[in-house]
Formats: structure tokens, C-alpha cells, sequence
């Protein structure tokens, strides 16, 4: 049995005891012989590679796994082996636009850099250029043009789909009649009832067409009464005086039958109030039912406590109407200013009663404490004598 030598013994054989026991497991050029690698439990991989059969069984489960996996065809990967979330980006991007592919609808060429052609299916012709506009010439066809040399851009300073109405046009603008059969094709497209209103009067009876009907209604109409430029008015039929009450406004009636411009109005202090009594004066609108309605001009207030004629500059235009003109005592509350008075109006306002005397020559007002105020449903009492007089002058 081959053994290592023995120190201290063995001599002059130990070589070869030394020897032997080395040939045990190796080759006379030193490598270590197969069959004893296999002897002490070891592997020597075959000359053609390790087998399969030689791994451990986990080894072999995970390349059986491994050998079942996708191989790529030589070809490459065919659409069908993929994901149906792939195969579906796949056919949207084949669906897509692709450059080279021709433009269709309103566009023209090819992408990625196609043309308009048209415009909602409306063929533009010509070459646009700076300035110039697309114009429709029939409903399937536009052309580029010059733009109008002066566009509109509004129309009676109304911009978007603009309908004339009432106003838009000034007599001048719309000139002459071209026959009187227009002035039928007037009244058909403004019928007007049998009584045409002007203010607090009417015409009857207006009928177009024939010169008889139409002198009887012109005949009706009123006759302006003159007002002289610088004169004062109203003029009354009588004087008398008003010795005036605390915050009580006196006002009557004065019929204006054409349009005139007031520069003053005033009032006579015949006895002076108290110092620091005032009258503050003013011009009121009709309420269209017999009685003074709102306040046309506050004309502010004059001495009540000097004698002799006051009066304030005013600027007021005034229609055609019935207009009721005020005063009233304000200011210091003692000694009564006394103020000219109308015993007769120049318009009386009337009485429900035949020829009652003396009639209704105006209206009073109390509890004016200051500015005056919209007299329209505030119910007044009769004043049927000596009401304070106040007038207005004519520019």
C-alpha cells in the first residue's frame, strides 16, 4: 500500500516510497489522473461539455423552463406574437397621417404640408396678398379680394346684425316723397287710430287721402298765443296781495302752447317777513290730471325779507303744455312776508259747477320745508283768490 516516507527512516528507498505513493493520483507529467478526481468525490467535465443529466435537478427544472421561452424567428417578430395593446397601437399608427399621404376635405397637397383649398367646402380661388379679403361670389364659391376702400364697421353706431328703427334717419336724410302714393304705403306700415294725439290735444277724424279730410283736420289745429322775447308773463286780470303762510306753497296754472326758453323768474315782496325769511320759487310739470306734477325748476330761493321785485336768471326750456308755477315762505318763521298776488289767474283752473264764482285760481301745498319735491299724487287745497304771483320772463 503506497505510503509516505518515514523521517529518520526509510533511507535509501524513501525516493521511491515517495514515488509510489504520488502515481497513486498522478500522471508521470504531474496532472492529476481522472479516476482519482472521481475517487475523492469530485466532477471532471467531459470532453464535449457538461450534460444536462449531470446538473441538479432545480438546474435542470430552470433550463427546461428557460429552453420553452419565445425564440425570435429568423424574420423577425410577426405582429400576431404581440400584446393586444400593442397590436392595437400598431393599427393606429398605420391609420395615421403619414408624410406624403394626400390631404383631403378642405385641404389640398400633401402632408406634412398641405394647402386650404377651401372653406367649409366653399372653393377659394385667387392669390391672397396683403390687404385683401375673402369674398363669397356664389354659395359654393369665395375669391380673394381687395377689401372696400372705406369698410363699414358700425351702422348708426350699432355694430352686429343692425335692423333701422325709429330715429335712424333725420327728414333731410330721407328726402322728398318720390309720389303721394308713398304717403299710403306710410300709413299701411304705421296705422294710427281715428284721434291722433298731440299733448293734451287731438285731431279727429284724421282720414289720408283726400284734401277735404285733410284741411278739416289741420283746421284743428291750435294757434300758438305770441310770447314776445324779454317779456314776462303770466299777465294777470286784477291785483291784489297774498300774505303768505309757513311752508305753504302756493302754485297755478299757466298754458304754454309752443316751445319756449325761460331766462328769469321772479316774484314782488310788497311787505318784507321777519330778517331771514326767504321765498323760494319754482316751475312744476302737469300730472296730466288737472294738478301740478314733477318739479321742472327748483330756481332756489330770493330775499322774503327786503321789498320790491326778486328774480334769479334760469336757463329752462319748456314743451307745449300746461306748467304750474310756485312759491312758497321758507326761512326764518315770524313776521309773514306779504307777496302781489293774481285775484285772477290768466288760466283758471276751473269748477264742477256751472258759473261758480270765484272759480279755482290755483292750489296750496303744505309741509315744503326745503327743496322742492314731485307733487304727482299729493292731494292740494282750493285756492280760488289772490294765489302768489310769480312770472317767468322769455329768453
Amino acid at each position: 500500500m503506497a505510503r509516505l516516507p518515514t523521517p529518520g527512516q526509510d533511507n535509501g528507498t524513501w525516493g521511491n516510497i515517495l514515488n509510489d505513493f504520488l502515481q497513486v493520483s498522478h500522471n508521470a507529467d504531474g496532472t492529476l489522473q481522472s479516476s482519482a478526481i472521481t475517487t475523492a468525490g469530485g466532477y471532471s467535465k467531459p470532453s464535449g461539455g457538461i450534460p444536462e443529466s449531470d446538473l441538479d435537478s432545480a438546474t435542470q427544472t430552470t433550463i427546461d423552463s428557460v429552453a420553452s421561452k419565445y425564440t425570435k424567428p429568423a424574420g423577425g417578430i410577426p405582429k400576431t406574437d404581440l400584446s393586444s395593446a400593442v397590436q392595437t397601437s400598431l393599427s393606429a399608427a398605420d391609420n395615421s397621417l403619414q408624410s406624403g399621404a394626400a390631404a383631403g376635405g378642405d385641404l389640398s397637397g400633401t402632408y406634412p404640408n398641405p394647402g386650404v383649398a377651401k372653406i367649409n367646402g366653399v372653393t377659394i380661388s385667387g392669390t391672397p396678398s396683403n390687404g385683401k379679403i375673402i369674398i363669397a361670389t356664389t354659395s359654393t364659391a369665395a375669391q380673394w379680394s381687395s377689401a372696400p376702400s372705406a369698410p363699414v364697421t358700425s351702422v348708426f353706431t350699432r355694430t352686429g346684425a343692425v335692423i333701422a328703427q325709429s330715429g335712424d334717419y333725420t327728414a333731410a336724410q330721407v328726402g322728398a316723397l318720390a309720389s303721394t302714393s308713398d304717403l299710403s304705403s306710410i300709413a299701411t306700415a304705421n296705422p294710427t287710430a281715428a284721434n291722433v294725439a298731440m299733448n293734451s290735444k287731438k285731431i279727429t277724424g284724421l282720414a289720408n287721402g283726400t284734401a277735404a279730410t285733410d284741411a278739416a283736420a289741420f283746421g284743428q289745429l291750435p294757434t300758438p298765443v305770441p310770447l314776445r322775447s324779454t317779456w314776462w308773463y303770466p299777465m294777470d286780470g286784477g291785483g291784489g296781495n297774498r300774505t303768505m303762510t309757513y311752508q305753504l306753497l302756493w302754485v297755478f296754472p299757466f298754458d304754454c302752447q309752443k316751445q319756449v326758453t325761460l331766462s328769469s323768474i321772479g316774484c314782488n315782496v310788497k311787505t318784507a317777513g321777519t330778517a331771514g325769511s326767504t321765498i323760494r320759487l319754482g316751475i312744476f310739470s302737469s300730472d296730466g290730471a288737472g294738478l301740478a306734477g314733477n318739479v321742472l325748476l327748483d330756481a332756489g330761493t330770493v330775499a322774503g325779507d327786503t321789498t320790491g321785485v326778486k328774480t334769479v336768471s334760469i336757463n329752462q326750456v319748456v314743451a307745449p303744455d300746461r306748467i304750474w308755477l310756485g312759491a312758497v315762505w321758507q326761512g326764518t318763521n315770524s313776521t309773514a312776508p306779504i307777496l302781489q298776488a293774481y285775484a285772477h289767474a290768466a288760466q283758471f283752473v276751473g269748477w264742477n259747477s256751472f258759473y261758480q264764482f270765484p272759480s279755482i285760481v290755483g292750489y296750496q301745498y303744505t309741509g315744503i320745508t326745503g327743496a322742492l319735491s314731485s307733487l304727482t299724487g299729493v292731494t292740494p287745497n282750493v285756492e280760488n283768490n289772490n294765489v302768489a304771483a310769480v312770472q317767468f320772463q322769455i329768453q
